[in-house]
């Protein structure tokens, strides 16, 4: 489940933006991302997640993919990180 800012093309405002949020440690409690089928939502939700859990960030605020936590969070098993996916029309 890990993945970088890097790794999403498009609106770099946007990423910036957040960027500065996790360096800045000024997240909102809560983002909602939505949008149309292929525009990398689940993996805006992973770069944001990497970010937050990373040990080392990067100077741009975004995760550094080699300290202990990006490891974990590589192998999807990070304690802190998991993800909902919906069963057919509804989450369980």
């Amino acid at each position: 489940m890990f993945a970088a800012f890097k790794d999403i093309w498009g609106n770099q405002a946007l990423l910036a933006g957040l960027g500065k949020a996790v360096e800045t440690g000024k997240l909102a409690h809560a983002y909602l991302i939505m949008g149309a089928e292929g525009t990398q939502k689940e993996t805006l939700a992973h770069a944001i997640a990497s970010a937050i859990l990373c040990d080392a960030p990067t100077a741009t605020g975004g995760a550094c993919g080699h300290c202990s936590s990006c490891g974990f969070l590589r192998g999807g098993g990070h304690p802190d990180c998991h993800a909902i996916y919906p069963d057919g029309q509804s989450l369980k």
